[in-house]
């Protein structure tokens, strides 16, 4: 196997993008040391980017929820969460950006035990940035793995809603 720790003949160091995909990678298919060493050096190589390390933190919850760590997993959303809040503290954060930390958040307020407000956040993303597909995708994605298809349903509804409005689809 690969080792991205050790950095390449060319100098160059792995990226915190390819530590995050590679933990998001090893967590779906179930291997949870790797995800975790991968998700740890994500965290590291953030460095001043707090939205990166936020997210990475709280995919690191999920792996740390998945192995059967639930306190590790408890502490890493609880650190996702201040890191968000931290971010959307600055002035005016793009619309995206609050979006963004709105899901995160809802993700791990759901792990936490906190189902209704994690939900009322996911629901909130889609208003923030109605125009972001991604948003909704994560949204209705996410809605749909926690079992609620009733509110995955009325956020897929009030996508297409955007694109009506937009022009993009047909009013019928």
């Amino acid at each position: 196997p690969i080792h991205l720790a050790q950095t390449p003949k060319h100098g160059l160091a792995p990226s915190a993008d390819a530590y995050e995909t590679l933990a998001t990678i090893h967590y779906k298919t179930n291997r949870f040391a790797t995800a975790n060493r991968y998700a740890s050096e994500a965290i590291a190589v953030a460095g001043n980017d707090v939205a990166r390390r936020a997210r990475v933190e709280r995919i690191a919850g999920d792996v740390a929820r998945a192995d059967n760590r639930p306190r590790d997993a408890a502490a890493l959303y609880l650190t996702a969460m201040h890191d968000w809040s931290e971010v959307l503290k600055s002035p005016s954060p793009p619309r995206a950006l609050v979006a963004e930390g709105q899901l995160e958040a809802g993700r791990g307020l759901w792990f936490l035990g906190h189902g209704d407000r994690a939900v009322d956040l996911v629901l909130s993303a889609t208003e923030e940035d109605p125009e972001s597909a991604q948003t909704f995708a994560s949204a209705v994605a996410f809605l749909l793995e926690v079992g609620r298809p009733t509110d995955a349903l009325d956020a897929l509804h009030r996508a297409l809603s955007g694109l009506v409005t937009q022009g993009l689809l047909p009013r019928l």
